[in-house]
């Protein structure tokens, strides 16, 4: 046994062991924190990166899907005069068209008949009027 009792280097060595693990706790500590934040940032910018990669594709989708409605709708109005042109040409058509004639069975009904009339007279009338001498 020696003099100098060995408590008090135990406990100085344990209150040195402490503060110097405590510092390198602390410095690991933060470099780790400093890690994850590094790798919280890259993930953050990866991900900002994919977002706009897809926010590209997105927008060149809906740009091709533009262009391809207005293609639909110039040659919709194409052809939209086309068919015009045809309803009007069918209407001439109907509208000059002789109206079929009554079947041989019908006897028109007197309104018929005087509406027939008048147009008949109205009809001998103007022929009357354009005929010069009469």
């Amino acid at each position: 046994m020696s003099l100098i009792p060995t408590w008090p280097i135990a406990a100085g060595a344990l209150v040195v062991g402490l503060v110097v693990g405590g510092t390198g706790a602390k410095l690991w500590y933060a470099g780790t924190v400093a890690d994850l934040k590094v790798e919280i940032a890259n993930i953050k910018k990866d991900n900002a990166e994919a977002i706009s990669q897809a926010s590209q594709v997105a927008l060149s989708d809906y740009k091709a899907g533009a262009d391809l409605i207005k293609a639909a709708a110039l040659s919709a109005q194409t052809d939209l005069s086309s068919v015009s042109a045809q309803l009007a040409a069918i209407r001439r058509n109907q509208k000059n068209a002789p109206p079929p004639p009554l079947p041989t069975d019908c006897k028109p009904g007197s309104v018929r008949l005087r509406n027939l009339s008048e147009t008949a007279a109205a009809a001998d009338q103007a022929i009357a009027r354009s005929v010069p001498g009469k």
